[in-house]
């Protein structure tokens, strides 16, 4: 079983990654800003962070840059979150270290397909 953290301000978003993550085993964990985003980072360590963008206080870029410049996480898998799928965006995340980059609304299927293999990139 995973831990997961979700960097994300919209309770609906947490709701349905909760739901579609607890069922395959894993523990979700939330952080609803930037800040907070950071904070829980460093403290919990997860297997997992799935960042969107558009953040209150500090913007997932923001996370995205911390993540990378703390050894606990650095080598931490990011996914990253966005309603704005122009390649600028996907092309900035993958810049400071995003693993993937998945366009809101999310296909459940392909993203719980991204979320295995951010575990297990070979597969």
């Amino acid at each position: 079983m995973a831990t997961i953290l979700l960097i994300d301000d919209d309770p609906d978003m947490f709701a349905l990654f909760n739901k579609v993550l607890t069922v395959t085993g894993h523990r979700v964990e939330w952080a609803r800003n930037g800040i907070e985003g950071v904070e829980v980072l460093a403290e919990l360590k997860p297997d997992l962070a799935i960042i969107d963008l558009n953040l209150p206080f500090l913007d997932g870029f923001g996370v995205l840059k911390s993540m990378r410049n703390d050894p606990h996480t650095k080598d931490t898998p990011a996914i990253v979150l966005s309603v704005h799928d122009e390649g600028s965006n996907r092309d900035e995340a993958y810049q400071h270290g995003a693993s993937a980059f998945v366009a809101k609304p999310i296909d459940v299927a392909k993203f719980l397909s991204l979320v295995k293999n951010s575990f297990n990139p070979a597969a």
